[in-house]
């Protein structure tokens, strides 16, 4: 059955753009966002919401979640091993990897309910200058790499805009109490994690069409978009995580280390 195509527009923020990605025209969505970046990004900054004073963000964890466990585990399950296994140390991270350490997870973005579209940050990382690091998890693969791309942006869009202190709000002085001070936020790193059976998946070298595998042409189109990702100081970086096959006692994966992915695409292949 033929689907149509969601309909894109440049008034839209990222936040409503990422529910209309769609793996059959995610070449065509993934050109549109790209030559379209900045005004997409003043539309989100525009919209994203910022917490009062009184509702701080969950910058840090102290407690530990007992969860129940699950084969396979959930997506909570991987951010509770991924926040126990950096949160204090770098034990197992490619150096390459722009966080250094995870502060946090499960971060809600929005003040009120009114904030339709915006929930909660899977995972809030550090790099090693203490700058912040929003983190997208995935680990189903029909959760499309174009839609963990545009979904994380817009995260580390209202994350800008909670750090300048607008609305009444200074997330950049929660963030020096808590984490340590920064001269200035720049360039505000991203990441899409991944366990590593998520990218054998969606980034499948196979020349058989899988189900949820990323078409070589829309990989040309993401890596285009990525480029102007950087040149807009949003850098994006894939994350492979690997973990052993059994789960620990508590039901967690165990992890053994995180290292780039990188976004195979065929020599010779272009749009």
């Amino acid at each position: 059955m033929n689907r149509q195509q969601n309909v894109l527009d440049k008034s839209m923020s990222l936040h409503d753009i990422k529910d209309k990605m769609q793996l059959q025209f995610a070449e065509q969505q993934a050109d549109f966002i790209s030559n379209n970046l900045e005004t997409l990004i003043d539309n989100t900054y525009r919209v994203a919401p910022v917490r009062k004073a009184d509702h701080p963000y969950t910058l840090d964890r102290t407690d530990v979640r007992n969860l129940t466990p699950n084969i396979p585990p959930l997506e909570k399950h991987w951010e509770e091993a991924i926040f126990r296994k950096w949160k204090e140390v770098e034990d197992g991270l490619d150096p390459l990897i722009p966080f250094r350490k995870v502060m946090s997870y499960q971060v809600m973005l929005r003040e009120t309910n009114k904030n339709s579209g915006w929930g909660e940050l899977d995972l809030l990382g550090a790099t090693a200058e203490n700058i912040p690091v929003a983190i997208e998890l995935k680990i189903k693969p029909s959760e499309y790499l174009l839609r963990a791309i545009v979904e994380v942006l817009a995260y580390g869009v209202a994350i800008r805009k909670a750090w300048s202190g607008i609305d009444g709000c200074s997330l950049c002085s929660q963030w020096a109490s808590v984490v340590g001070k920064i001269d200035s936020l720049v360039d505000l790193p991203l990441a899409v994690v991944a366990p590593a059976s998520y990218w054998q998946v969606v980034l499948s070298g196979s020349p058989k069409r899988i189900r949820f595998q990323t078409p070589q042409p829309v990989r040309q189109s993401i890596k285009k978009l990525l480029e102007k990702m950087y040149y807009v100081n949003y850098p994006l970086t894939f994350v492979e995580i690997n973990a052993e096959q059994q789960m620990n006692k508590g039901g967690l994966p165990v992890i053994i280390n995180a290292v780039i992915k990188d976004m195979p695409i065929p020599t010779g292949s272009s749009k």
